[in-house]
């Protein structure tokens, strides 16, 4: 795409399932390379606040 953002070109790298009641993240590789991820809300709030340290997220509440 002529003019498309850099980062918009990047390779697909992982993809992660957000998963409330896991013991631990986890990440499997399929066939085609591409990681899976399972993490929990806590570790994705401190994952996105690693990489963009001027936002303010917080994961969302989850009842049991």
């Amino acid at each position: 795409m002529a003019g498309a953002d850099s980062a918009l070109s990047q390779p697909l790298r992982h993809l992660g399932w957000e998963v409330k009641n896991i013991d631990r993240f986890s990440v499997e590789v399929d066939c085609d390379g591409i990681a899976w991820e399972c993490f929990t809300p806590q570790q994705q709030a401190e994952e996105m606040i690693q990489g963009w340290p001027d936002i303010s997220y917080h994961p969302p509440p989850y009842s049991s």
